[in-house]
């Protein structure tokens, strides 16, 4: 995360010059979705040692994808802050869905042993930054290639643009649920997000992966 922290001092001219679209419209209070109409599919499940089910609260929706892309692959642009970012693009498909029609298509390059070994996709434009009382990230990973793939989710403030990350998690080949722990980061860090990532970052082929639902839970 080095090059993460030289970004830092970057980031009000990177909010001018680097763009996920327009945000939806935030809702003036977090509404939880009931979880009687999240439609649920049997997959395996990833979660930090200790956790075995997702929690019992309602989730509340950050992306879908059905209504547009939020989201870049960083690339080569952050290289004069560091190794350099092995993520090439990040567009919207319909070649699968864990619901709906459409959802993530994050494409990298490959992260042989002399590379950074990191692939990071960001949207600064979230439905909702609040992520005060909010312990987990739900996302569900359709990993296509013969390798598992090492994630995990980082977040910048909007105040100090200071950098935290969660715990890394195994998407395996198929599809896999991943439940990211951010219990560890304050509330008065989680207020303000003003980037969202998720990440690879182990050694790996390359090539892409699938990512929908992104949901916080209590």
């Amino acid at each position: 995360m080095n090059k993460l922290l030289k970004f830092a001092h970057f980031s009000v001219l990177a909010l001018l010059l680097i763009s996920c679209g327009s945000a939806p419209k935030a809702e003036a209070s977090i509404q939880v979705q009931d979880e009687s109409k999240v439609e649920r599919k049997s997959y395996f499940l990833c979660t930090k040692e200790g956790e075995t089910s997702l929690p019992e609260t309602a989730p509340f929706p950050l992306d879908d994808f059905e209504d547009g892309n939020y989201w870049v692959g960083v690339g080569d642009s952050w290289d004069q802050w560091g190794s350099h970012n092995l993520s090439l693009a990040a567009g919207v498909s319909t070649e699968w869905a864990s619901s709906g029609t459409h959802s993530l298509k994050a494409i990298m390059e490959a992260a042989g042993p002399e590379t950074s070994k990191q692939a990071t996709w960001c949207c600064y434009s979230l439905v909702e930054n609040d992520f005060t009382g909010f312990n987990w990230v739900e996302v569900t990973v359709c990993n296509p290639q013969d390798f598992d793939f090492e994630l995990n989710i980082a977040i910048q403030d909007g105040v100090n643009w200071q950098w935290m990350q969660s715990e890394n998690l195994i998407a395996k080949p198929g599809i896999t649920t991943c439940l990211f722990d951010i219990s560890h980061m304050p509330d008065d860090f989680k207020n303000n997000v003003y980037c969202f990532m998720i990440q690879s970052v182990n050694e790996n082929p390359g090539g892409f992966l699938f990512f929908d639902n992104f949901r916080l839970y209590e």
